[in-house]
């Protein structure tokens, strides 16, 4: 029987498991975590004129730190002023309420840490 792949039954359930709780719930998340940081994005873009790249850093750095930018990643923005920033952190604060930690590979993460296997 080369060639063929056979699928235990307790194995299939746990793929099929996996999968529904990635699409109904791992997938919402991360979708929902897009969308604040798209929505933080543009609020930031509105406040200071910086490219895309770094005003992305920006917010990511903002949002992992619970809305604020550490003071050890001050420095990587000379050229954001402090009322700026202030303004930024403040604006960010609805987006970061129910945040989902963006260093986290939760797709990844959640089935390699169930143990099953």
């Amino acid at each position: 029987m080369a060639g063929k792949i056979i699928i235990r039954q307790p194995q299939a359930e746990y793929l099929y498991e996996c999968v529904a709780e990635t699409i109904e719930k791992d997938l919402r998340e991360e979708i929902g975590f897009i969308q604040k940081h798209d929505r933080a994005l543009d609020e930031t873009k509105e406040i200071v004129d910086m490219p895309d790249k770094r005003a992305s850093l920006l917010v990511r750095l903002i949002m992992q730190n619970k809305g604020r930018l550490a003071k050890n990643k001050r420095d990587m923005f000379s050229e954001v002023t402090d009322e700026e920033l202030a303004r930024i952190e403040r604006a960010m604060q609805p987006v970061h309420v129910g945040q989902v930690d963006p260093r986290t590979p939760k797709l990844f993460h959640q089935t390699l840490s169930r143990g099953h296997g």
